[in-house]
């Protein structure tokens, strides 16, 4: 059976051909482990900061510029 979104806690979109950062993410509240490398993501949200388990962000080389203080 699949998990929910919110029982989500590590989730590798690594190489997928991403051009944005997938807004469905936000919903998955108790994420420890995001990895997005090797993908063509211009531009992480602010809302990334809803995520507050989160620990470990891989983006590399994926990210042009993350705005913290938006």
């Amino acid at each position: 059976q699949g998990k929910t979104l919110k029982q989500i806690t590590k989730l590798d979109l690594s190489n997928k051909n991403l051009k944005r950062f997938p807004e469905e993410i936000f919903q998955c509240t108790n994420l420890t482990k995001l990895i997005l490398s090797n993908n063509s993501i211009g531009e992480v949200p602010q809302e990334i900061r809803l995520l507050r388990k989160l620990k470990v962000l891989d983006l590399e080389p994926a990210v042009h510029k993350i705005d913290w203080d938006k």
